[in-house]
């Protein structure tokens, strides 16, 4: 598989000692943080130079992506994973090697990615820094290569779900029990179609689910009817009483997502907007399961 060149500077100048392409790009799950990997094929020339047989010591990595005003920015370094041998030319073939890198992340370097993708697919540049060696003398000589593609909508959602990130609710809010309440557990599947619907960048989609969400908690908060001569009560409002205000001004919000009306057609939702409304709704939904079991336990 032939992909970029990869160019070594060496006393007799700057020569193509192989090519590189990228394999693929996996996720995995660890303790505190989220890896993602990266596999590269790399072949090496028969005859790069008649003066030297070069071949591969160490191999690192960056991976870039572009901003919208142009510039690119860094998103990781990248180091190798496992590196058994030295990649050598062969002296009557090149066949292509397999080499892993691997860079790890923490929740917040994967939200602020989720930011700049904004749900659609990323422009990345992978750029490879090498040390060649010289098989006859075992000088080194830098080399690099720098290889572009797109990072798709889906193959970002696959590498989340195989870092199990989508079992992560953002924003480190605990994620409801649902076996307490039959309300309870139809909000905390909405608050996970909610999840993923934000981490695949459908920000406003997120906020309807969230507005679904409101919409059923609130039967959890107490309400007192009003009574015809009634003073105003705000000054004795329980905390269930305020926490049902508070719903409703969430499910009034989130209904801005939901309405194609005057106002609702021209409103904008961003990640920061569907973020915000996502751990009000969870942190609601959490406040109702607490006011419930005191209900429940005054019975």
């Amino acid at each position: 598989m032939m992909g970029p060149s990869i160019y070594c500077q060496t006393p007799e100048g700057q020569i193509n000692i192989g090519y590189i392409a990228l394999n693929q790009l996996n996720g995995s799950l660890g303790i505190g943080f989220y890896r993602l990997n990266v596999n590269l094929y790399i072949s090496l020339l028969t005859n790069a130079t008649d003066k030297r047989t070069l071949g591969i010591a160490a191999i690192r990595g960056e991976l870039l992506t572009a901003l919208a005003d142009g510039t690119e920015a860094l998103i990781t370094d990248l180091v190798e994973s496992r590196f058994a041998e030295k990649h050598e030319q062969n002296p009557y073939y090149a066949n292509p090697r397999n080499v892993a890198l691997h860079a790890d992340l923490p929740p917040q370097r994967l939200l602020a990615l989720d930011e700049v993708r904004k749900g659609n697919d990323l422009a990345i540049t992978l750029r490879v820094r090498i040390n060649a060696f010289d098989q006859l003398d075992g000088k080194t000589f830098p080399a690099e290569a720098s290889l572009q593609f797109q990072l798709t909508q889906s193959d970002w959602t696959r590498i989340l779900k195989e870092m199990r990130f989508k079992r992560t609710v953002l924003l480190e809010v605990e994620e409801p029990d649902e076996n307490q309440n039959s309300l309870l557990a139809g909000a905390v599947l909405n608050i996970r179609k909610a999840h993923d619907l934000l981490r695949d960048g459908h920000w406003a989609q997120a906020v309807v689910e969230c507005r679904r969400v409101a919409e059923v908690i609130r039967k959890m908060f107490p309400t007192v009817p009003a009574t015809a001569g009634q003073k105003p009560r705000d000054k004795f409002r329980t905390k269930g009483e305020r926490l049902r205000d508070l719903d409703q001004a969430l499910f009034d919000l989130c209904s801005l997502a939901s309405h194609d009306d005057e106002i609702g057609s021209i409103t904008p939702w961003g990640p920061t907007d569907a973020r915000a409304v996502f751990a009000i709704t969870t942190s609601l939904v959490e406040l109702a399961r607490a006011q419930y079991t005191i209900q429940a336990n005054q019975a």
